[in-house]
């Protein structure tokens, strides 16, 4: 995501993240979409001081849906406005399943737990 300069283990740390969006709102950006820190704590922190909404992209990779589906819980609860995820939704085991549980997570106010078993 971040190109070669960024070591990819450093890609979802607050730091870096934060950075990169102050510098993205500082440009002109209407909306800023942003890897999810891993941790609703420090991701809310970040969202609560970008003057713009913030979006999440696929989250850490981990690849399991459930984890794909608490990084959504996650960075929600935090304050993202929304999420813009491709290949985490139609490489799943059930894509429709998948859209079905983010969307109860995003509109509904479920929990990760609660629309998908381990």
């Amino acid at each position: 995501m971040w190109g070669g300069r960024v070591p990819d283990e450093v890609e979802s740390d607050p730091g870096y993240v934060a950075d990169a969006l102050r510098m993205g709102w500082e440009y002109g950006a209407d909306i800023l979409k942003a890897p999810y820190t891993g941790d609703p704590e420090s991701f809310g922190e970040i969202v609560e001081n970008t003057p713009v909404p913030v979006m999440i992209l696929g989250g850490p990779r981990t690849g399991t849906t459930f984890s794909l589906l608490e990084a959504v819980e996650g960075a929600i609860d935090a304050g993202a406005r929304g999420l813009m995820i491709g290949r985490g939704i139609w490489k799943s085991e059930d894509p429709a399943r998948t859209v079905e549980a983010i969307n109860r997570i995003v509109h509904d106010g479920a929990g990760a737990a609660e629309v998908w078993e381990r």
